[in-house]
């Protein structure tokens, strides 16, 4: 048997270094360790669960003087839809805005990933 390759004769087997490795001055007990890996496995669960639970986000519409439009609900990454036009008399609608000055327009279809809140714009009529 060859002492420089103490479980094998084939001479290109590298040699086993029993020195510790990485954790060699970690000393935790295994139960801690079993503990902690337990404890993080239900967090994974809990917040697994939580997660797919949620009611997805609210996407509100202030009309800015217009009829109400009522608030839709969206799941993570759903796209977003238009909903229905408000009305207001002496006014046209022009579609949603992100901001309040409307300078800022949707793009209805994309994905929602927070809460929301779209502004009507008008055009008053002459």
């Amino acid at each position: 048997m060859n002492s420089q390759y103490p479980y094998t004769n084939d001479k290109t087997t590298p040699q086993v270094h029993k020195d510790g490795g990485l954790y060699k001055n970690l000393n935790v007990p295994v139960r801690t360790l079993s503990i902690l890996i337990i404890g993080g496995l239900i967090l994974l669960v809990f917040l697994a669960i939580s997660g797919s639970q949620s009611d997805g986000f609210s996407v509100r519409y202030n009309s800015q003087g217009g009829s109400d439009v009522t608030e839709q609900k969206y799941k993570y990454l759903d796209p977003l839809s238009e909903p229905e036009a408000p009305s207001r008399e002496g006014y046209t609608f022009e579609g949603w805005a992100l901001d309040q000055a409307c300078t800022a327009p949707v793009e209805f279809g994309q994905q929602v990933e927070q809460e929301m809140e779209l502004y009507a714009c008008w055009k008053a009529d002459e």
